[in-house]
């Protein structure tokens, strides 16, 4: 994912989702790094995903 890409998504998540910047950022994050991951033919366990996102607390 480009900075443009990131940024797109970031001012997208922050219209329609109750969210900090901070958050958008890191759930931006997550995406860009799960579309590589399944482009590289690899599966993330939801586990984890949640503990990037910091849900885990």
């Amino acid at each position: 994912m480009t900075p443009e890409q990131k940024e797109k998504l970031v001012a997208r998540l922050l219209e329609i989702w109750p969210m900090t910047r901070e958050e958008a950022e890191a759930f931006a994050d997550g995406t860009a790094r799960g579309l590589q991951d399944r482009a590289d033919g690899k599966r993330i366990p939801l586990s984890q995903v949640i503990k990037d996102l910091g849900l885990d607390a």
